[in-house]
């Protein structure tokens, strides 16, 4: 659909990215868009956020657990193209910053390493 509508210099499928360039593909967006209709959690969502990269997504998984629509991301309904253009086209054409703070602020006390390892303690070890 890119292609047939010419919008390849709009769109990245990255596809498979190499640990070490994360961050570079992360700070060359304008928004990143997770579109999945199923996601148990995602590391993703954390990695986008953290990476200061504004944030268009289904409410599945971490986004459901974390963020909400118009204060820390832009949510949209699965498999509806149209919200997601629509999506896409506020993103694009707003100010989001404070969506982007916002998400990373939630992120930070969600997402610190230290809050993860005592869910995962209390998870395996019943503490």
């Amino acid at each position: 659909l890119i292609n047939e509508k010419k919008l390849e210099k709009d769109f990245i499928l990255a596809g498979h990215i190499d640990k070490q360039y994360i961050p570079a593909f992360y700070q060359s967006l304008a928004v990143y868009i997770h579109a999945a209709i199923y996601e148990p959690f995602g590391f993703v969502i954390p990695e986008a956020i953290f990476n200061k990269v504004s944030l268009i997504t289904t409410s599945t998984g971490a986004s459901r657990d974390a963020l909400t629509h118009m204060e820390s991301a832009f949510f949209i309904t699965e498999k509806n193209a149209a919200e997601l253009a629509d999506a896409i086209e506020f993103m694009i054409s707003n100010d989001t910053r404070k969506i982007t703070e916002n998400a990373l602020a939630k992120a930070k006390e969600m997402y610190a390493i230290e809050k993860m390892w005592q869910g995962y303690k209390s998870v395996y070890l019943n503490e």
